[in-house]
């Protein structure tokens, strides 16, 4: 035989052996599939529309947290990397806990049960001094699990079973997973819809199975800049799809800090607010204004000194830009559109460009 007709027939040989091992490596997933689905089995309801609709069903589902949770969904606190997600959470347990308004302006329903938090992120004294300048009054209503650095994940049929014995034993009513990305550890790609919703599946059932009605889960965005309304958690949309709420908070390029939620809770949508934040105790606090209204407030003076120091010779827009270091392209738009109304600057086209003056320094007009 030819050497060419070795060649092909050791390919074929390896060819078939490959596709051996991945006919026997699908043939076993399907097994595990089925032995995992076996342990909870499940008997279907017989039940129809009209006998559905007979049974009495309470006239409105109550708000966990006003205008952004109702009791027995599953929300997601999405934000991109050291944006303050342990922090807006740390709120929110302090709320829930104690009763107190959500960011000093939602009111809220306090658990029969505890607040549980599962804690991936934090060493066990950064989340002690996170929690402990909170201020929280109630402390014996949190149950925390410090997990960083424990091998504890819930793709696991032990570890899940763990869970729900916690979750019931400790009375946890509501459950904080933070972060996703370390909780979703042993699950396979967080860019695979089907290895998200192996996951969420899975948060499904320790919900119900061990009386936990809420569940909140923290989630990153990636690190790339996304736009107002643009913001989506990291990898697969399955993520996205599954959460009933999101509630997203953001940064803009003055380092403050906004939040707005989209989902089924209420109207489906809380318009974004800004948190103002006290760094000595953590708090956050809801106040007005949004990522727009911010900017133009915040550039504001910024372009009158810089128009003043230019006197008569204005500025086009480009060079206010890099005056004040402004990274975003049209930045400045909105600022001056307001200025412009309120007739504290002139602006004028002049070839292919527009100059800004302040309102004393612009030339006048020829009559």
């Amino acid at each position: 035989m030819s050497n060419k007709g070795n060649s092909q027939s050791a390919h074929a040989t390896l060819l078939s052996k490959e596709l051996g091992r991945l006919r026997v490596r699908q043939e076993a997933a399907r097994i595990l599939a089925e032995e995992e689905a076996e342990k909870r089995q499940i008997v279907l309801p017989r039940l129809t529309l009209a006998e559905a609709l007979a049974r009495p069903r309470p006239d409105e589902t109550p708000h966990r947290i006003e205008g952004f949770h109702e009791v027995g969904h599953s929300t997601t606190i999405t934000a991109r990397f050291k944006t303050g997600k342990t922090t807006l959470g740390g709120n929110m347990l302090r709320s829930l806990a104690d009763g107190d308004d959500f960011l000093g302006r939602y009111s809220v329903i306090k658990p029969s049960g505890r607040i549980g938090l599962l804690n991936y992120e934090l060493t066990d004294s950064d989340m002690l001094d996170w929690l402990e300048d909170q201020g929280i009054r109630k402390r014996k209503r949190i149950a925390l699990l410090n997990l960083r650095g424990v091998p504890f994940s819930l793709v696991g049929t032990r570890n899940q079973e763990e869970l729900i014995k916690w979750c019931s034993e400790m009375d946890v009513e509501v459950l904080h997973l933070d972060p996703h990305r370390r909780a979703f550890k042993g699950f396979g790609s967080e860019n695979s819809n089907d290895d998200v919703n192996a996951f969420t599946d899975v948060l499904d059932v320790i919900k119900e199975e061990s009386g936990v009605k809420d569940l909140f889960l923290y989630v990153h965005t990636g690190r790339s800049e996304q736009g107002f309304g643009e913001e989506r958690s990291r990898g697969a949309t399955a993520l996205d799809d599954w959460a009933d709420n999101r509630m997203i908070l953001a940064k803009d390029e003055h380092q403050d800090r906004f939040l707005y939620m989209e989902g089924r809770t209420g109207s489906g949508y809380v318009p974004e607010f800004k948190l103002e934040y006290d760094r000595s105790t953590r708090r956050l606090t809801g106040a007005d204004g949004n990522r727009r209204t911010n900017g133009i407030d915040k550039w504001k003076p910024e372009i009158l000194n810089a128009l003043a120091t230019v006197e008569g010779k204005g500025a086009i827009v480009g060079d206010l830009e890099k005056r004040l270091n402004v990274t975003k392209k049209g930045g400045l738009s909105g600022a001056l559109s307001s200025l412009e109304s309120e007739g504290l600057i002139v602006r004028k086209k002049i070839g292919p460009s527009t100059r800004q003056w302040l309102k004393e320094h612009a030339p006048k007009e020829e009559s």
